[in-house]
């Protein structure tokens, strides 16, 4: 996939899987975790990998760099396929591939400086340029005047800025992140995603993470990738996936934050009465700034029909506004189904809930 607006450099994508499937025995039973996941990323591209618990989100992490070794099916890191390589090649290959773990993962006996130095020494740079190099993350990261300190000193955003600086160290193109922030309070959580934020921006790090929190999605994706028990069950852009998911496993994903402003007892009755009635509940999604305003001049075009709007969920997401909005138009069925045929050939996505049979 490309991101709109941004400058991808090199037209081959930074990173590709193919047909990758993992298995493993547990209580010695066959256990499939991914089921034949397949995609790819150019640079700067940032996906958020999502599903509910056990859909197999952090092994597909985990096999991009080999940490967990796919059954079958491939990784190719920029030109390079990772699964086909010898334990040396490999290796030297995961200096294009950072991550960051949701618990830091730092060594608590050495201090921040050294904590950063330990994938550089374990490449055998030599120490002048280690130093050098350490300083340089500590500044990005805006941790230099905590570098003699050890991890126990600070705090957890800071420790997890420590992480960002590591896993950066060998200047990868693909940076790994699972559940950056869930271990953090909120105010924490949003200083580490602009940091991310800003640190893929600059570097145009093609960017992969894992979370379950929709907030992290909202303000790092350009694409979901959603998991349903192992299997790949849609890869949208990140406007799309918020105002109208293609999958179920999507839409269970959102529904809670979907309907918060939407009157449940309406939805009930609305669905006992399936197709158009002379009260029909309308649910469009939202995926760009002027669709609301479309939505409402298309409308104005059939004077015989009232609209009330019952219920809407719309955010700004990085320009764009998402989400859904609710609708109960009233008038003569043929007039409503005439609006949503209308709606529909202007690719104005539009769900008919159902009819109600009394004003809401």
């Amino acid at each position: 996939m490309s991101v709109p607006g941004r400058s991808l450099g090199a037209s081959h994508p930074v990173l590709r899987v193919q047909g990758l499937g993992c298995t493993y025995t547990s209580d010695r039973q066959r256990v499939v975790a991914l089921r034949d996941v397949s995609f790819e990323l150019r640079q700067a591209e940032r996906l958020a990998i999502v599903g509910e618990s056990g859909a197999g989100k952090s092994t597909l992490l985990r096999c991009l760099n080999l940490l967990v070794r796919p059954t079958h099916g491939s990784v190719e890191v920029d030109g390079q396929v990772l699964t086909s390589l010898g334990h040396k090649e490999l290796t030297l290959a995961r200096h294009h591939i950072g991550m960051i773990f949701q618990h830091f993962a730092l060594l608590h006996r050495r201090t921040i400086r050294e904590n950063v130095a330990l994938p550089l020494e374990l490449a055998g740079v030599p120490r002048a340029k280690i130093s050098q190099r350490v300083d340089s993350l500590l500044e990005r990261v805006r941790l230099l005047d905590k570098a003699d300190a050890y991890p126990a000193q600070l705090s957890g955003g800071q420790r997890q800025r420590v992480g960002i600086a590591r896993a950066l160290a060998h200047s990868p193109r693909v940076l790994l992140c699972d559940e950056p922030t869930s271990a953090l309070d909120a105010e924490t959580a949003r200083h580490v995603v602009a940091l991310l934020d800003e640190l893929s921006k600059e570097l145009n790090l093609t960017l992969v993470f894992v979370t379950h929190q929709l907030e992290l999605v909202r303000a790092l994706a350009d694409v979901v990738a959603v998991l349903d028990g192992g299997a790949l069950s849609e890869l949208t852009p990140i406007t799309q996936f918020l105002a109208q998911p293609r999958s179920a496993a999507g839409r269970r994903l959102l529904t809670p934050e979907a309907q918060m402003k939407l009157p449940h007892h309406l939805v009930d009755e609305a669905r006992r009465h399936a197709g158009v009635g002379p009260s029909t509940l309308l649910t469009f999604a939202i995926s760009s700034t002027d669709a609301t305003s479309t939505i409402f001049q298309m409308l104005f075009r059939y004077p015989q029909l009232h609209v009330d709007v019952v219920g809407a969920n719309i955010e700004s997401t990085r320009g764009h506004s998402t989400g859904s909005l609710s609708l109960l138009v009233h008038g003569a069925p043929a007039v409503i189904q005439e609006a949503i045929a209308a709606f529909e050939q202007q690719t104005i996505p539009v769900e008919v809930v159902g009819h109600v049979r009394s004003a809401a």
